[in-house]
């Protein structure tokens, strides 16, 4: 999470990285197999296999996990573009310290 949330680009790259991010899961162009396969997918992968983990009691369905999976992903990237809202909402800069909350309090109100 901390990837999506603390990009080390910043100022114009950021955008544009979000920009792409943004406009290939709305329209899909030429970037999108290529940001499913090589961002999205792995993420998902790796956080699904975190839940199944936590969920050893209960439904592990796979179309379940996934929807799990994605609902925090669409958490994290929001965080990760609305950066200028979160940052005038809450008054945070985008430190280390405020992405280790925002990772904490996504991981928390998921997992409830």
């Amino acid at each position: 999470m901390k990837a999506f949330l603390h990009v080390p680009i910043s100022g114009e790259g950021r955008i544009r990285q979000h920009q792409l991010i943004t406009r290939e899961l709305a329209q899909p162009g030429e970037a999108f197999e290529l940001i499913i396969t090589e961002v999205i997918e792995p993420f998902l992968n790796e956080l699904a296999t975190l839940l199944r983990r936590s969920l050893a009691q209960e439904s592990t369905d796979h179309n379940i996990i996934m929807l799990d999976a994605l609902s925090i992903l669409s958490q994290v990237l929001y965080f990760a573009i609305a950066r200028n809202m979160v940052r005038r909402i809450t008054a945070e800069e985008y430190d280390e310290a405020f992405t280790e909350r925002l990772v904490d309090h996504i991981t928390t109100f998921s997992v409830r």
